[in-house]
């Protein structure tokens, strides 16, 4: 009983917080309208395609928020701040999710923007990889990110439950547990699925350390959970010096009933 109240948790925060999901699909040409829906202020000229934000850049085409004064809105937690090739710099793009759209620091390289893409699903909501500026190429097949339900009094207990369920021992899943991972170059709120010190201590010292399971503890990935603005999110990032997203900055906004838009609570 408790696994479906938990999945029923996620369609219901993610799916069914509007009552078509497909009027926010990415198809070219919709983006001003799509803004409009959303209930932002596209700023732009849509005869010349000009930007109305002098010295702010352009519009970002679903919410209408001058690129120059996105970074206003996100909530960007402590940490190291990804590398970047010479020729690459970050900027903030947005992806939809439902009736809220996610802004986040992305990579840009050479005029080209990395880009999110947002799937639902019935266990977990995934961010995959539209576009790499880093890699120049589509990297969709590429999940970087997964999207839990959280309770809000209890914000640790649906990660635990989620790498105990994917788990196939249920006697090594009792062992596991949430602690802050503490590791330099991930958010500082970046919190991973281990076991115990006791246990960690048996394992060999000299080579990476994995626990838990496919949603615990990989010290040879950049695997970790974060949980923010009611939402337990899985990151799956690659060991590669570059990354196309800054994992700290992710944050949700949503229409304020204005005509202007808010971070989600």
């Amino acid at each position: 009983m408790r696994k479906y109240l938990v999945y029923a948790m996620v369609i219901g925060a993610l799916s069914g917080c509007s009552e078509n999901s497909r009027a926010f699909d990415e198809l070219p040409g919709k983006q001003v309208e799509k803004a409009q829906l959303l209930g932002g202020d596209p700023k732009e000229d849509g005869a010349s395609g000009q930007s109305l934000c002098p010295d702010d850049g352009q519009t970002l085409p679903l919410t209408g928020i001058c690129e120059g004064r996105a970074t206003n809105y996100l909530n960007i937690v402590g940490g190291d701040v990804p590398q970047l090739p010479d020729n690459c710099h970050w900027s903030v793009n947005e992806t939809a999710i439902v009736d809220q759209v996610l802004l986040y620091l992305a990579a840009t390289c050479d005029g080209k923007k990395a880009r999110l893409g947002y799937a639902g699903g019935a266990r977990f909501s995934a961010l995959s990889l539209a576009w790499s500026a880093v890699a120049n190429e589509v990297l969709e097949d590429t999940i970087l990110i997964r999207i839990g339900s959280a309770e809000p009094d209890r914000p640790y207990q649906n990660i635990l439950f989620y790498a105990q369920d994917a788990m196939d021992d249920s006697a090594e899943a009792e062992k596991c547990l949430v602690r802050p991972a503490g590791l330099a170059g991930w958010p500082a709120d970046a919190l991973v699925v281990d076991v115990g010190p006791e246990e960690a201590a048996k394992a060999p010292s000299d080579e990476p350390r994995i626990a838990c399971g496919l949603f615990g503890l990989d010290e040879d990935n950049s695997s970790y959970w974060r949980v923010f603005q009611g939402y337990s999110w899985w990151f799956q990032f690659s060991q590669d010096a570059y990354q196309d997203i800054d994992p700290r900055s992710l944050t949700l906004v949503r229409p304020d009933g204005s005509g202007g838009w808010k971070t989600v609570e």
